[in-house]
């Protein structure tokens, strides 16, 4: 609580150690460095969930779609890695991308812990 009171640690945001620090009225996610390549990806495509509530199967068949017309080997790997946790890629998570950018920049982990307060 210090930490976060000298804003050197964004508590209520994130947590770059990887604390599972999960409490009633959150949502808490791990994202890793490739989720977070396929998020932007996604977001690019205009192919992120509305919610976490929405159409999976719309979604999975256009995501599925997008694997056969694609010749890039490297998009084929980032839009298989949606589809095997797609909650993680929501309309939410991609306003969050730059947040996500911003913690990877000040850490050498491959991963993320984050927790958003339910609104």
């Amino acid at each position: 609580m210090e930490l976060n009171d000298l804003d050197l640690l964004k508590f209520l945001h994130l947590f770059v150690d990887g604390t599972d620090a999960i409490i009633r009225g959150f949502k808490h996610y791990k994202i890793t460095r490739d989720e977070l390549k396929a998020l932007k990806l996604l977001k690019n495509y205009k192919l992120l969930l509305k919610s976490r509530n929405a159409s999976f199967k719309n979604w999975q068949k256009k995501i599925e779609r997008k694997i056969d017309e694609s010749k890039d080997e490297n998009t084929v790997q980032l839009l298989k890695i949606a589809l095997q946790c797609p909650f993680k890629f929501t309309r939410r998570m991609g306003r969050e991308i730059p947040v996500f950018e911003e913690a990877f920049e000040e850490t050498d982990k491959d991963y993320l812990c984050v927790s958003f307060h339910k609104q």
